[in-house]
């Protein structure tokens, strides 16, 4: 090891903000007091329209439940994964883990079997929390197979089967203490060179992290928030997700992008924040060259992973430059 003493900073100490001790379900109920009826999340399907619609009430209270329901079911501190697209359920599960103390394992529901294997094994799940099918992927069979040699798997559950999610077990349904040190989430990396990494995410982290963002993209209880970032990934379930909760304010979920629906939901819906990777700007710029639709309403674009080309979009990108 190297012995070395840092005697000052590169950068200097922001004293502008506070790391908050605070979990994601007490952030939940917080936000819910303070907005109780207002808009909290909007389902978009795979051909782009909306459905289902939640209120921060009815968010707070179906979280709730689902908590008790996995309290009577697993352990405080126990793993679930969670294989599934952007669905509504992903962010109920999410907030019904951290009610009640299970850590949320994010997997990609592009994964085959070997892939969903290694990341049940190797977190230690003792359930997965999934959906049938997914784009032509068979999730369903693909599940038997990779679980087929896991004994520490106890369910495998659709989450779309509303009585299979929210049924009831054989513990006492009771919500625990959690702490903000303790761990939320284990996300796992694209794995390119290597095994997947899993990386322990507690809930301060995940949480300051999503408001420092979130304040730092100017995101207020009025924004409306579209969520294109898939929730396996940290800016999907992390950023977009949790920054929302904190601003309490609207997020659309979309279950699969396509920038024509994008662009239409963002006239009809009125939608302030985006955020997302360039391919999926650039798209949407040149699908506005074809087919113009008013983006007024659009405050703000954040882009992460690469630079979008200055030439990008021809005309419509000079409409987001405000």
């Amino acid at each position: 090891m190297y012995k070395v003493q840092l005697s000052e900073s590169l950068f200097p100490t922001q004293i502008d903000d506070v790391v908050r001790e605070i979990t994601i379900g007490e952030l939940l109920r917080e936000t819910t007091a303070q907005y109780p009826g207002s808009p909290a999340l909007v389902e978009v399907d795979m051909e782009g329209m909306t459905g289902r619609r939640w209120n921060y009430t009815e968010l707070l209270a179906d979280s709730e439940r689902l908590a008790l329901a996995l309290s009577s079911r697993f352990e405080q501190g126990e793993r679930v994964t969670v294989w599934a697209p952007n669905i509504p359920e992903w962010l109920i599960m999410e907030y019904a883990c951290a009610l009640s103390g299970l850590v949320l394992v994010t997997a990609n529901p592009a994964y085959q079997a070997k892939e969903l294997w290694y990341v049940l094994e190797q977190s230690g799940s003792v359930a997965l929390f999934l959906v049938g099918e997914y784009r032509r992927n068979p999730m369903s069979k693909i599940a038997i197979e990779a679980t087929k040699d896991l004994k520490a798997i106890r369910e495998i559950v659709d989450m779309e089967d509303e009585e299979a999610l929210f049924q009831s077990g054989d513990r006492v349904a009771k919500l625990p203490e959690v702490k903000p040190g303790d761990a939320a989430q284990i996300q796992y990396t694209s794995g390119t060179t290597g095994f997947p990494k899993g990386a322990v995410l507690a809930h301060r982290s995940l949480l300051n992290n999503a408001r420092f963002y979130a304040s730092r993209a100017r995101v207020h209880a009025d924004t409306v928030w579209v969520n294109m970032m898939p929730m396996f990934h940290t800016a999907g379930c992390g950023m977009v997700a949790l920054g929302s909760l904190q601003a309490g304010c609207q997020m659309l979920m979309i279950k699969i992008f396509d920038a024509a629906d994008i662009c239409r939901l963002i006239e009809a819906e009125k939608i302030t924040m985006l955020n997302g990777v360039p391919t999926m700007l650039v798209a949407m710029l040149e699908h506005l060259d074809k087919t113009p639709v008013s983006i007024d309403s659009v405050e703000m674009v954040s882009l992460g992973g690469s630079m979008v080309a200055p030439d990008s979009g021809g005309e419509h990108q000079k409409g987001l430059r405000k």
